[in-house]
């Protein structure tokens, strides 16, 4: 049974990260989303402390990632592994528009946090962020290209239906896994990427 508990959303202690060998935690991860999201039988919203199926545990996973990127514990040799997941959790279809409707909730970012593609968006901003921080000397700051691809993706209404999930690029400050951080250090180490990404967004709604 793939049963967390009745809060998925919990944050991870972030000295939970510490001292440990990522690479079978990555491998886990990897059977996780091999898993269906959704076992017979079950509610898609869950049943009490029972998971619909193994859509908690995907959240949870993003909710682990993030603060093994914030804190720097992942060695940079499992940072190919991390994107594939990160890119699978970010494609997950938690939340859609009827979710977001049925959330009821005003802050879209609460909404957004409480989700499983919410939470690989800023996981994956983390891990923008620890590549930039894990790069070779010498090498130039610049967003990965599957990275940028992603970001990108999900800043355009026509891919991303959800308010909730682009509420998160414009967050100031927030504890996602870790301790409070800035996520503007994201707009200003990509600062040519966010004017970018702002032109898309901007564009984007005009074709609306």
């Amino acid at each position: 049974d793939s049963s967390v508990g009745n809060t998925p959303s919990n944050e991870t202690d972030p000295d939970e990260t510490i001292g440990f060998d990522w690479t079978p935690v990555l491998a886990f991860g990897q059977t996780v989303l091999d898993r269906p999201r959704l076992l017979p039988g079950r509610s898609p919203t869950g049943d009490g402390d029972r998971d619909p199926g193994w859509i908690w545990c995907r959240q949870q996973l993003a909710v682990l990632l993030a603060p093994g990127l914030c804190h720097d514990r992942i060695q940079p040799h499992d940072g190919d592994a991390v994107l594939v997941l990160l890119a699978q959790l970010a494609d997950d279809p938690e939340p859609d528009e009827e979710y977001e409707r049925a959330d009821g909730r005003d802050d879209p970012v609460s909404t957004a946090i409480n989700t499983v593609r919410g939470r690989a968006v800023i996981a994956l901003m983390y891990y923008a962020l620890w590549r930039h921080q894990n790069r070779p000397d010498g090498q130039p700051a610049r967003l990965d290209d599957p990275v940028r691809a992603i970001l990108e993706a999900h800043l355009d209404p026509s891919i991303e239906p959800t308010t909730a999930i682009r509420a998160v690029y414009g967050l100031d400050r927030s504890r996602f896994g870790g301790p409070r951080v800035r996520c503007r250090l994201i707009v200003q180490e990509r600062r040519v990427w966010v004017r970018h990404a702002a032109d898309l967004l901007r564009s984007t709604r005009r074709r609306r």
